[in-house]
């Protein structure tokens, strides 16, 4: 509109349309498309693309109207798209209304010191009014109320936090970052917090984890995540046969349980591994063996912890298939190896005393990764901690460089029948093996028992050691 009023001429254009509730759309009103080409060469921004579609005659009332505003419910969180300064900030809306827009406020971004010259925008933080009047206590002005409200530059603050009235705004949920900014104030309801925390904790979802659906027709239903989306899950059922659901992510939550592996992943304790040993709806309780101690933190800075797998010998090459290291390798390098896939009790000093396992893989370390029965979780557990069955202690390191193979009873028939001249004499057995030579006959070298040769087991040898 600026083109056709700056050189005096229509260009064959009617009317030109924009609107803010659709933006990167504009409207031009021309009575054949080549008008329009010529009108947006040379504009700004608009010139450069040429796909032109043309408003079908029902549809063009639409134009000239207005998508319907946002309107937040009260006490939910928003993103502000204006003022420039604080364009995609989080706000918390405290109600809206229909004439002055949503009444929200922000964390300022206000810089304390009066000479600066930076140009971009201060970082954000809560203004302290004790330190604001010490910097600029010329331009403060103070109300007594609880809490504590004054002005600043003519804006008004309250608890620290900017105040606004503005329709600019979007729906949106604050990052972990900025919810630990507004989570000590008395503006933000505890129920607002708690929202925010649930949704920060759906996007930590991970494919295995186990969630509970809290929404919507399976409700109530536990299962675990096989698949995982930008907006939905994919559940599988933890019975027996597992059946697929698809669910909202914000349907869904972790479905913590007592005796489950964690590891913190916000707050004071991040990166801490330890035990459940107590929850409630919002909070665990998790002991760590590192420092014997227990703590409480929320169950949204909480993620399921599965022990990393560590390589048998860390400075050795990966063994390339069909090469018989390939083979030697978890017989070689692996003392515990024989203790994989046993079923065994956890005992000794430890969070999960009593429960039945089944060791899954071995530590460079000399621990074990167990798999717990009572909620499939892994643990790294001391072997001196775990029992058989039979309530007796596990065998200890195993040096073999191969596993004990018994000798089989039964008797092997040729799989190609032997020439006559070669047939056994009648009435002997032939049972398809290489005779042994007699002990009292001379033996060659490769029967010698100080040679590198397997070694013999007799049949009423233990050999399940």
């Amino acid at each position: 509109m600026n083109k056709c009023l700056a050189t005096e001429s229509s260009h064959g254009i009617h009317s030109v349309i924009g609107h803010r509730s659709r933006p990167g759309w504009v409207y031009i009103e021309a009575p054949v498309q080549a008008d329009v080409r010529r009108f947006i060469q040379g504009v700004s921004n608009i010139g450069q693309y040429q796909q032109i579609l043309a408003v079908p005659p029902a549809e063009t009332l639409s134009c000239l109207q207005g998508a319907p505003p946002f309107i937040p419910p009260s006490n939910s969180w928003v993103r502000l798209t204006g003022p420039p300064l604080y364009k995609n900030d989080i706000a918390y809306v405290l109600k809206y209304d229909r004439r002055d827009g949503a009444k929200a406020f922000v964390v300022p971004r206000v810089s304390l010191n009066p000479t600066s010259t930076s140009k971009g925008r201060p970082a954000q933080s809560i203004l302290h009014l004790d330190a604001l009047v010490k910097s600029f206590p010329a331009k403060t002005q103070v109300f007594r109320e609880s809490p504590p409200k004054f002005t600043f530059k003519t804006h008004l603050y309250r608890d620290g936090y900017r105040c606004l009235k503005t329709f600019d705004i979007v729906p949106g949920m604050p990052t972990e970052t900025e919810l630990n900014m507004f989570i000590d104030s008395s503006l933000v309801t505890p129920e607002s917090v708690a929202f925010a925390q649930r949704h920060i904790a759906n996007s930590r979802l991970q494919i295995k984890d186990r969630v509970l659906v809290t929404h919507g027709a399976p409700k109530g239903l536990v299962g675990v995540i096989s698949d995982l989306r930008d907006d939905s899950a994919t559940i599988l059922t933890t019975n027996y046969p597992p059946k697929p659901f698809d669910v909202p992510r914000a349907d869904l939550r972790k479905a913590f349980r007592v005796g489950d592996e964690v590891i913190v992943v916000s707050g004071p304790k991040k990166g801490t591994v330890g035990w459940i040993v107590s929850l409630t709806s919002m909070d665990l309780t998790i002991y760590t063996n590192k420092s014997d101690d227990q703590f409480e933190i929320a169950a949204s800075n909480a993620n399921f912890y599965t022990a990393p797998q560590v390589l048998l010998n860390p400075t050795s090459q990966p063994p390339v298939a069909g090469t018989s290291s390939a083979f030697r390798l978890p017989f070689s390098h692996d003392p515990l190896h024989h203790l994989k896939g046993k079923e065994v009790t956890v005992t000794g000093a430890n969070p999960f005393k009593g429960l039945e396992a089944r060791v899954k893989e071995t530590r460079n370390d000399g621990q074990v990764i167990v798999e717990v029965a009572a909620n499939l979780r892994n643990v790294v557990v001391d072997p001196k901690n775990l029992s058989t069955r039979d309530f007796q202690p596990v065998p200890g390191p195993s040096h073999q460089y191969s596993p004990a193979v018994p000798l089989s009873t039964l008797a092997l028939t040729a799989s190609v029948p032997l020439p006559s001249t070669l047939a056994p004499a009648s009435g002997s057995q032939y049972t398809g093996m290489t005779p042994r030579p007699s002990t009292t006959s001379a033996t060659t070298p490769a029967w010698d028992p100080s040679a590198q040769t397997p070694i013999e087991v007799q049949e009423s040898e233990d050999i399940s050691s």
